[in-house]
């Protein structure tokens, strides 16, 4: 399966796409914003990103630019 990293302030909504990826089969890693998206990325080379637009410290524009 895949290696995805899921950037998304919002708690809630994060652990629900964690948890529903992860039931899929996938390796899934989280950050809270862009920065740490970022730095997700380039520690786990994923094979997708799935990125909040608005977050703190680091839109995901920012962070997939």
């Amino acid at each position: 399966m895949a290696k995805i990293v899921c950037v998304e302030d919002e708690e809630g909504i994060r652990e629900d796409i964690v948890e529903t990826l992860e039931l899929a089969g996938h390796e899934v890693f989280y950050a809270e914003n862009g920065q740490q998206g970022l730095e997700a990325i380039l520690r786990e080379k994923p094979d997708l990103v799935i990125s909040d637009i608005t977050m703190p410290v680091m839109d995901g524009l920012a962070l997939l630019s």
